[in-house]
């Protein structure tokens, strides 16, 4: 291979790393950003958690309903309850799916890390290629 053949691999290479920087920089800002979100969202979990408990525990004196109106407040309570159990539920399936994407970009992260540690051995090797056919 002669020496312009050299140089310009090298520097197609030298493209492909700098492209390989900033897709880490992109994947490290939504990396960033889903596990801020992910805390948020923790939060959000475990207040709703603390209403499902205030709401169990709630405890009326039912002798004071009769009727109508202590079947409509047992309607609208198991309502609620219902409510907030699916919510919480729906909230945890959420949180599954973040931390399969914050595990998928992680993954992503990782395999441009490689990419740039073979990117900088082959640069290397080709500057050194150059600098053997500057000599010969």
């Amino acid at each position: 291979m002669d020496k312009a053949e050299l140089i310009r691999r090298r520097s197609n290479m030298q493209g492909q790393l700098a492209q390989k920087r900033q897709q880490i920089t992109i994947l490290s800002g939504k990396l960033e950003r889903l596990k801020s979100a992910k805390v948020r969202l923790i939060r959000v979990i475990h207040d709703s958690k603390q209403y499902q408990r205030k709401i169990k525990s709630f405890d009326t004196d039912s002798s004071l309903w009769r009727g109508t109106t202590q079947n409509k407040y047992e309607t609208l309570t198991h309502h609620m309850e219902q409510s907030l159990n699916e919510y919480v539920h729906h909230l945890g399936r959420v949180e599954d799916r973040m931390n399969e994407e914050i595990q998928r970009l992680s993954n992503q992260l990782d395999r441009c890390h490689s990419d740039i540690s073979f990117l900088n051995s082959n640069i290397s090797n080709l500057t050194y290629s150059i600098q053997i056919a500057k000599e010969g």
